[in-house]
């Protein structure tokens, strides 16, 4: 009995024997593959993720994830010839004793031909919330961008407060 029988038998009520259960292996026929719809952020190895990080005077950015094209939320509509990109990203105040200040307004991405895109705020599910990180503290979420249909995506950088030289910028995994 497949997996799937098996629940769907326990579901409508029926037995379903718990060894069968346990040493049924999912098929290709079982297994679902995201549509655009359900995109899922890209999987990194702790090798991939250290290449797409950035640190600078004590503060820390790590890209762990990348939607392309992204799902926005059901508030943020696109304009015409653009897509959806979301980045999923870790801040972390590593050694500084200053605080750093996270604000999504402060991130934009980047294309091969060195053109900026300001993020969206409000724009994906689990966006990164405003903070203030002290030495230690971390914060992680999304963060969403509209960029023109045919752009090829670089970089995303982060600067620790508006007007900060403080800059960090990490390579965005391959699609």
């Amino acid at each position: 009995m497949s997996l799937a029988a098996a629940l769907l038998l326990s579901a409508c009520g029926g037995d379903a024997n718990p060894d069968s259960i346990a040493a049924a292996k999912p098929t290709s026929a079982t297994t679902e593959v995201p549509s655009e719809a359900q995109a899922q952020p890209t999987v990194m190895s702790p090798e991939e993720l250290a290449k797409h990080s950035a640190a600078s005077q004590g503060y820390s950015m790590k890209v762990s994830g990348l939607q392309d094209p992204g799902k926005a939320t059901k508030e943020y509509s696109s304009t015409a010839n653009t897509r959806f990109v979301a980045v999923q990203v870790e801040f972390a105040n590593v050694s500084s004793d200053d605080k750093m200040t996270v604000d999504i307004a402060n991130a934009s991405i980047t294309d091969d031909k060195g053109v900026d895109y300001p993020s969206i705020p409000g724009s994906h599910d689990g966006e990164v919330k405003a903070a203030d990180l002290a030495k230690g503290d971390k914060s992680s979420g999304w963060i969403g961008f509209a960029v023109p249909q045919d752009t090829k995506l670089k970089s995303v950088t982060y600067r620790v407060g508006l007007i900060s030289q403080i800059a960090l910028t990490a390579d965005l995994p391959a699609k």
